[in-house]
């Protein structure tokens, strides 16, 4: 059976309200498995080796509001999830994730990665500072140059 990314979002989505309404799998016992962690270099914080893209956390692709999108989050969390990836260029994934944050009150638990794709100094600044706005946040765990677009520009204003 080959499945679609769609499919796969679908099936993990299904996963989260299952184990959300009291489903649990035969693994997860009180604590769950281990999860595979790997160390940043230059902090030595430890990270689970998996995390969720958002790319697909847009309203306009909600097909039951975003409540969905909030259990995923929460279940994820719950079972020791750390990592979660956006890019203002996915639609308004990072006001989801905004929003999602706020209402758990989580934000301190997680790692949040969001993207810089802009040329030019200022413009880059202006859409690092927009992403924040959006998120909710004052920083963000990582900062990375989307598609490399003006790395070189992006990068010394993130080092700065």
């Amino acid at each position: 059976m080959k499945l679609s990314r769609r499919d796969l979002i679908k099936l993990g989505l299904g996963t989260g309200t299952l184990m959300a309404l009291g489903g649990r799998f035969a693994w997860a016992g009180d604590a769950g498995p281990e999860l595979i962690h790997h160390t940043i270099p230059s902090s030595g914080e430890k990270l689970p080796a998996i995390g969720i893209g958002m790319r697909n956390y847009r309203t306009e692709w909600a097909e039951n509001g975003l409540a969905q999108y909030r259990e995923t989050i929460r279940v994820f969390h719950e079972l020791g999830g750390r990592v979660l990836d956006t890019a203002p260029s996915y639609g308004d994934s990072e006001s989801v994730l905004g929003g999602i944050l706020e209402e758990l009150g989580i934000r301190e638990d997680l790692f949040i990665a969001t993207k810089v794709d802009r040329e030019g100094k200022e413009a880059g600044i202006e859409r690092m500072e927009a992403s924040l706005d959006r998120i909710g946040t004052d920083y963000v765990d990582l900062m990375q140059v989307h598609n490399l677009r003006d790395a070189a520009a992006q990068l010394d204003t993130m080092r700065a």
